[in-house]
């Protein structure tokens, strides 16, 4: 009989398993030019409204999902979309357009996370384990980004930073609640398979934001709002310009829309003005 103490942990084997992966991820070109100080902004900032896109969804799902054994996994843990958010909201006065290849791989994450959640919403556990263990592997390149673009951030980079002085805490019990988990052998394999899918779609994503020779760029809902997804915006910066200035204008004089939505509001706010400065080239007949 064997003894179930002898057992791997759940985190165990997804350490195990993904070794493979972390290495070939950490030599993309995308990390060593982050790592030589070559990154272009447009990639930096890219990865940022990905990982909020993806982020938003997954958090999202998870309070949807009706399990004491999941909510367990999440408590007390702070929102890494807030880190996000923070951070894109240094480059709001830069429109810097979306690169369409990383959007379209973000959107296509999304998607596979509500799916997940739909069809066996424990899956998205092995979401949840790779986008946790990037507290402790964007700690490696926070310098890097830091000294990239730190000029442009007022020295922050909340993402990179992951919980900072707390991150080990929060690993730490994020393990010890995983481990907790009733999940037998088969669900355990079942993880660490999604883990390894994941780790192969982000390798996708992080392929698409650099190198940008070839990247084709656009204006998209996206760079307004990473959660809005990939709805029409003008294809003309100044007028992305006027539409968020309408919507600023329109927060001050009604303020109870930021008292009610607050920061999700704010951002649905320019992504959805912006939508409908797109109107106004739409024949009479049609509005």
């Amino acid at each position: 009989m064997t003894n179930k103490s002898s057992l791997p942990t759940l985190m165990d084997s997804f350490k195990k398993a993904i070794s493979e992966q972390h290495a070939r991820m950490e030599a993309l070109p995308f990390i060593s030019a982050l790592t030589n100080g070559n990154l272009p902004l447009e990639s930096y900032v890219g990865l940022l409204r990905a990982m909020a896109t993806i982020q938003g969804t997954l958090e999202h799902e998870l309070v949807q999902v009706n399990s004491r054994d999941i909510k367990a996994v999440l408590l007390d843990r702070p929102s890494r979309l807030i880190h996000l958010r923070k951070d894109l909201s240094k480059f709001d006065q830069e429109f810097i357009p979306d690169i369409k290849a990383a959007l379209t791989q973000a959107l296509k994450i999304a998607e596979l996370i509500r799916r997940y959640r739909v069809e066996q919403p424990t899956d998205l556990l092995g979401i949840l384990y790779v986008l946790e263990g990037t507290t402790l592997g964007n700690a490696v390149h926070l310098r890097d980004v830091l000294n990239s673009f730190g000029s442009k951030t007022g020295g922050t980079a909340h993402y990179y930073a992951g919980y900072g002085k707390e991150t080990a805490r929060y690993w730490q019990k994020f393990c010890d609640a995983m481990n907790a988990l009733p999940i037998d052998q088969e669900g355990c394999k079942r993880l660490v398979q999604v883990a390894l899918d994941f780790f192969d779609q982000l390798e996708t994503l992080f392929s698409a934001l650099y190198p940008l020779d070839n990247a084709v760029m656009i204006f998209t809902a996206n760079m307004l709002n990473p959660e809005a997804g990939d709805h029409a915006v003008p294809t003309n910066v100044e007028e992305i310009k006027a539409a968020v200035t309408a919507a600023k204008k329109c927060r001050k004089e009604f303020p109870y829309f930021d008292e009610r939505y607050q920061e999700r509001g704010r951002s649905f706010a320019k992504s959805d003005t912006a939508w409908l400065a797109t109107l106004v080239e739409l024949p009479e007949t049609l509005l």
